[in-house]
């Protein structure tokens, strides 16, 4: 079968990741043939092979290219990958799919006008873990949820992590902090499992902790039709941070410490550590190849894509939603009918 020819635009720390997975030939069918960078350094060592453009616009009118990998800073997704759009490739976004979700309509237009693809990197939705989570809900082994809490802090960062690239903790570069970042990933999870809230409220650091714009703490109550409500704490200046995710139901409750350590405690019984579902693949070659695998037998007409921008938009539409509750002090609506509706 012929491989899929991909395009690479943007070689940051993500970027050259997604290179070597491809190098390294850990997603069957693809290349990658072409890169757009200014700092084309790495590259012309690594894989002198691979075309490097300085410019997105020159890798786009490469007629051998069928599909690119966004990997910029977020202000610079959409408008990359509608150009990529014009230019009749299918495109792969990395997280957030945008810095404000009102974005996300435009590129969807787009989308629709190309007859391309889009799709969204959020990986953690092939994580075992995250996967057996899920499956738990849809099979309503808690019963009626009333309560989740989860407390996101292990996103230590450093001063120098913020500026080692002027983009970073800016709200013109980055658009936003910890919530559009670092949590990106666990607000689109908590969407997942439990839809759009009907209403938001939110308490937000701005440079708390760092020398920065953006939020680098933040805590969101959420208010679900179904009468759940979600409380989600998030931060990046706790050196002893954790993940740990609470979801209480009629039923029986959900424990998650780590990415690892899962347990069940029904009704008049004892915390129960629970098998984890396996996906071999994302074990065996870390939780990004999936994802890019995905896109492209996606783009060989094969599956469908995973997250589309428009699941992708409501993650966004909570961390945006946050911001404005902050500036504001206004709690955030959601209509009724996007609200609690059950994700698949």
């Amino acid at each position: 079968m012929k491989s899929v020819k991909l395009g690479l635009i943007g070689l940051g720390h993500i970027g050259r990741h997604h290179a070597e997975n491809l190098f390294e030939k850990r997603v069957p069918g693809a290349e990658l043939t072409a890169v757009a960078t200014a700092h084309p350094e790495w590259i012309q060592k690594r894989a002198p092979f691979v075309r490097v453009y300085s410019e997105p616009a020159a890798l786009l009118r490469d007629v051998e290219i069928d599909g690119v990998l966004i990997c910029t800073p977020h202000r610079l997704h959409v408008p990359q990958a509608i150009e990529a759009l014009h230019a009749g490739k299918h495109v792969l976004i990395e997280k957030p799919v945008a810095a404000d979700w009102h974005e996300t309509g435009a590129l969807c237009q787009a989308r629709d006008a190309s007859g391309c693809l889009v799709g969204v990197m959020f990986h953690l939705r092939t994580s075992p873990v995250y996967r057996s989570i899920k499956a738990i809900l849809q099979e309503q082994r808690l019963g009626r949820i009333s309560r989740v809490a989860w407390t996101m802090t292990a996103w230590s960062r450093d001063q120098a992590y913020y500026d080692q690239v002027d983009w970073r903790g800016t709200w013109a570069g980055e658009g936003g902090g910890v919530l559009l970042n670092q949590c990106a990933h666990h607000l689109d999870l908590l969407y997942w499992y439990f839809g759009l809230p009907v209403h938001l409220q939110a308490v937000c650091g701005f440079g708390k902790h760092h020398r920065i714009e953006v939020e680098d703490e933040a805590t969101l109550l959420l208010e679900y039709s179904t009468g759940a409500s979600a409380v989600f704490t998030a931060s990046t200046g706790e050196p002893r941070g954790e993940n740990r995710l609470e979801i209480i139901g009629s039923q029986g409750d959900l424990l998650l410490q780590g990415e690892k350590d899962l347990r069940l405690r029904m009704n008049d019984g004892d915390w129960q550590p629970q098998q984890i579902s396996p996906v071999e693949e994302n074990e065996a070659s870390g939780p990004h190849v999936p994802v890019i695998r995905n896109f492209v037998e996606a783009v060989r007409g094969v599956e469908a894509i995973w997250v589309s921008v428009e699941e992708a938009a409501c993650s966004l539409r909570l961390a945006n939603a946050a911001i404005d509750c902050v500036r504001t002090g206004r709690r955030m609506d959601f209509p009724s009918d996007e609200s609690g509706r059950e994700r698949t």
